[in-house]
């Protein structure tokens, strides 16, 4: 909501009627007819009869459905009383390109009946629909007491901004919190800005922290630690909590450039559940060091509509986008990008990777690079008797030694549904390719796959493999069940 002065005000619903639609004819509607720019302020009279609408002037309040059409850029939009100062919050956010965008906002009314909207970056289109409006209170006589309600937990609110917030620093706002618990939860609201930390910023239960975007609210650090995975590794350290840690709508950056050390976007460890939600997370660790996107040790983690791209700042020789150590993890529509360089060494690079636990990836992208002397790839990793459903997404793998799209060893047990999976490109001809590759015991499971190799679209090494209803291009090595498998002109498939 965008809220001003509180007054007692009763709810009265209406036809949804057009406010506005600042877009040409014939969408036009009211007097505005064009976007708004970045930095605007777009002031619209809703009281009286404006647009489709006609509000009374007695009205203090309106709920409306705002809607963004065709950003220019990844932005947000602010609604307030005209008359009031513009508060340090987006009612809507989006991306450049991104496809229209509504959302619920209730917006108290100026003096003179109106609101504004302010666009931060780029330009918008906008629709406003008035649902209902507020108008004061008629007080009537008392009604009978009604019985006690539940008790609630309310969370209490800091907020992080360089000017106007409770603090400058998000590692000063989770300092404030140490007090933190299931009867007094804490949520810290980051503004828009760039807030670098000078060490790892630990979660330990009861704290969830929310930005404004994904590319408007950045946390940097160059966080590292001497041990791969250590406890100072990561920005973020989510340890030990007793219910969900939430992050969203942040962008995380490991700035470590160098060293033979450990540097890790988001490290979820020690029994803790983390619920992390629209975030874009980058790492590097430099020439000597392992990078990891999000890391889950023995810990449980449901991630949803991120982006992670690991090593692209620097040089590093192990690359992880995310990867799960004994963990629980639930994987949703990401895009994940891991490349490991180093020119005259060895390279090891894994876009999704999961050693024992259980791992749900579902409709996500991934693209793991291993350039060097010796180069290693997997776009998914499943090892050390990791429970893994893959269902949708594509995966694509590059190695100058071996790409491997989706593999399983020491056995893990994968079941793969509705997955493109492509393994070495002519232009970085790794030595051995392989779409599916099955070893060490592992039980591979593929069906609906399109499945590209230049090497051989499916291996099996000591483990078992079945493929079925998919289109396999390139050759099948070792032991392989296939049913109802076909080449990409549809001619029959085989398999050895």
């Amino acid at each position: 909501s965008a809220a001003g002065p509180g007054t007692a005000s009763s709810f009265v619903p209406i036809t949804p009627c057009r406010l506005a639609d600042t877009r040409p004819a014939p969408d036009n509607v009211g007097t505005r007819i064009a976007p708004i720019a970045a930095g605007e302020s777009f002031v619209a009279q809703v009281t009286g009869t404006n647009g489709n609408c006609t509000i009374p002037t007695t009205a203090t309040g309106v709920s409306m459905n705002i809607t963004a059409i065709a950003p220019t850029a990844a932005s947000f939009l602010t609604v307030w009383p005209t008359d009031q100062t513009r508060p340090l919050t987006a009612n809507l956010n989006w991306s450049a390109g991104q496809a229209p965008t509504p959302n619920a906002v209730t917006a108290t009314l100026s003096a003179t009946g109106s609101i504004s909207l302010y666009n931060l970056s780029g330009t918008v289109e906008v629709t406003i629909d008035i649902v209902g409006y507020y108008q004061p209170a008629t007080g009537g006589p008392a009604g009978p007491a009604g019985p006690r309600g539940a008790r609630q937990t309310i969370q209490q609110v800091l907020t992080v901004a360089a000017v106007g917030g409770d603090y400058t620093s998000v590692g000063a706002a989770v300092a404030a919190a140490s007090d933190a618990s299931a009867a007094k939860p804490y949520l810290i609201r980051i503004a828009p800005g760039t807030y670098t930390e000078t060490a790892t910023i630990n979660l330990g239960g009861w704290i969830d922290l929310e930005g404004a975007g994904q590319t408007l609210t950045v946390l940097r650090c160059a966080c590292n630690d001497d041990a791969e995975l250590g406890p100072t590794s990561g920005v973020i350290r989510i340890t030990g909590s007793h219910r969900p840690t939430s992050l969203r709508l942040l962008s995380i950056r490991n700035t470590t450039t160098g060293g033979q050390v450990s540097a890790i976007g988001v490290d979820v460890s020690g029994d803790a559940t983390a619920r992390l939600d629209q975030l874009l997370v980058v790492a590097n660790a430099g020439p000597d060091g392992f990078s990891g996107g999000i890391v889950v040790q023995q810990a449980e983690a449901d991630i949803r509509d991120v982006l992670v791209f690991v090593g692209f700042e620097a040089d590093t020789p192990q690359a992880f986008g995310i990867l799960s150590v004994d963990g629980l993890l639930h994987l949703d529509g990401a895009q994940v990008v891991a490349a490991a360089q180093n020119t005259g060494g060895s390279t090891f690079a894994v876009g999704v990777g999961a050693s024992g636990g259980t791992a749900t990836i579902v409709d996500t992208t991934a693209l793991a690079e291993a350039l060097g002397s010796v180069g290693h790839a997997a776009g998914l990793s499943f090892t050390s008797g990791a429970i893994a459903d893959v269902r949708g997404g594509d995966v694509t793998v590059l190695g100058t030694t071996t790409a491997k799209g989706i593999s399983g060893d020491s056995a893990a047990t994968v079941t793969i549904d509705s997955v493109d999976i492509v393994a070495g490109i002519s232009v970085i001809p790794a030595a051995a390719s392989s779409g599916i590759s099955s070893q060490g015991g592992a039980t591979v499971s593929a069906r609906n796959s399109t499945i590209t190799a230049l090497t051989a679209s499916v291996v099996s090494n000591g483990g078992t493999v079945r493929v079925a209803d998919s289109v396999i291009s390139g050759p099948s090595n070792g032991p392989v069940t296939c049913t109802n498998t076909f080449t990409p002109a549809l001619a029959d498939a085989t398999c050895p």
